[in-house]
C-alpha cells in the first residue's frame, strides 16, 4: 500500500515514514509540500533521502497513494483536507490536534458517518500498552467510588494540550455532559454512572522523568500512569497499521470539545459546559502556525 503525507510540517514526518520503511506491505511513498510551514528545500532533502516522489499539488499526490497522513501543524485545515481525500477514497490519519472548533467538530462527526473506516485520528497516548492498563483498572474502580484525577503534561499551547484533553476524554468515556473551569490549571467536572470524577490537566514540572503521567485516587486506591519517550508511539504504529490496511471504526471522543469549552472559560472566567458550545467556538492557530514556522521552517525533518 503507497502511503502519501499530506503537509509535512513536524517530526512525525519522520516517524511514521521510517516506521513503514522495513515492511512489505504498507510504505510512504509521496510527500505533499503545498503550505508546509517547512522550506521547500527541506522537504526536498527529505525525499531524495527516503526515496519519496515529492508533489506541489495534492491532486497528482493523491493519484499517485491509497492513503494519506495529514501531518500538518495547522489543526484549522485539517478537516478541509481530510474531505478532499474522502471523497477520492483515500483512507486518512488526521494526526492530533484533530480539529479546532466547534464547526470542524461538527464536520467530523458527519464525515465519519459518510465515510466509515476510512477516519483514523489523534495522539499516540491513547494507545500506549500502560494506559491501555490503567484505564482498564480506573473504569472499574470509578463505578464504586468517585475519582480524583490529575493529568501531567505540556500545556503551553493547544497544539501540545491535546495529549492531556485526549486522555480525560478516554478517561471519561460517553459522558453526556462535562464541565470545564480554566483558572490555574483546566479543571473538568463530569460523572460516570452515579460517581464524580474530577480532572485536573496541569503543567508537568520541568524535573519530570516522564513528559505526561496521570494520578487518580479513587476512594482508597491510588493509580498510576506514566507515558517514558521510549517506545511512546509502538501502540500508536500497530492500530494505525491495522487502519491503513483494514479500516478501522473510529470515535474522536470529547477531547476537542473539551478544549473549546476551556478557551471559552479562560477568556470569560466561568466553567463552561460541552452543551453550551456553538459556532461562535475557535481555538485559533494562526499565532502557533506562525511562531512555528519561524522556530522550525529552515529545520531538518
Amino acid at each position: 500500500m503507497r502511503i502519501g503525507i499530506d503537509s509535512p510540517d513536524t517530526s512525525h514526518v519522520r516517524l511514521f515514514t521510517q516506521a513503514f520503511e522495513d515492511s512489505d506491505r504498507i510504505r510512504v511513498s509521496a510527500i505533499l509540500s503545498e503550505n508546509s510551514i517547512r522550506d521547500r528545500d527541506v522537504i526536498q532533502e527529505f525525499a531524495e533521502k527516503h526515496l519519496l516522489t515529492l508533489h506541489d499539488d495534492r491532486w497528482h499526490f493523491a493519484d499517485s497513494v491509497e492513503a494519506v497522513l495529514l501531518l500538518r501543524a495547522d489543526w484549522s485545515a485539517h478537516i478541509d483536507r481530510a474531505h478532499y481525500y474522502l471523497v477520492n477514497s483515500k483512507r486518512i490519519y488526521i494526526d492530533k490536534p484533530v480539529a479546532g472548533s466547534f464547526a470542524d467538530i461538527v464536520r467530523l462527526r458527519e464525515l465519519l458517518e459518510q465515510h466509515p473506516r476510512q477516519i483514523f485520528g489523534g495522539s499516540a497516548l491513547p494507545h500506549h500498552h500502560g494506559f491501555s492498563e490503567f484505564l482498564e483498572r480506573f473504569r472499574f474502580s470509578v463505578q464504586q467510588e468517585s475519582a480524583e484525577v490529575e493529568i501531567f503534561g505540556a500545556m503551553d499551547s493547544y497544539f501540545m494540550a491535546s495529549h492531556s484533553y485526549e486522555l480525560a476524554s478516554a478517561m471519561l468515556g460517553n459522558v453526556r455532559d462535562a464541565v470545564v473551569d480554566w483558572r490555574d490549571d483546566v479543571t473538568i467536572h463530569s460523572a460516570i454512572g452515579q460517581h464524580e470524577v474530577t480532572i485536573a490537566l496541569r503543567q508537568s514540572p520541568a524535573n519530570a522523568n516522564d513528559p505526561w503521567s496521570i494520578r487518580a485516587r479513587i476512594g482508597g486506591q491510588l493509580l498510576l500512569c506514566s507515558f517514558p519517550l521510549s517506545g511512546i508511539y509502538d501502540g500508536l504504529l500497530h492500530a494505525l497499521h491495522e487502519h491503513l490496511l483494514n479500516g478501522v471504526f473510529w470515535d474522536p471522543g470529547i477531547s476537542t470539545e473539551l478544549a473549546l469549552a476551556a478557551e471559552r472559560s479562560g477568556h470569560s472566567g466561568q466553567p463552561v459546559s460541552i452543551l453550551d458550545l456553538d459556532l461562535r467556538d475557535v481555538i485559533g492557530s494562526e499565532a502557533f502556525v506562525a511562531d512555528y514556522r519561524a522556530r522550525n521552517g529552515s529545520r531538518p525533518l
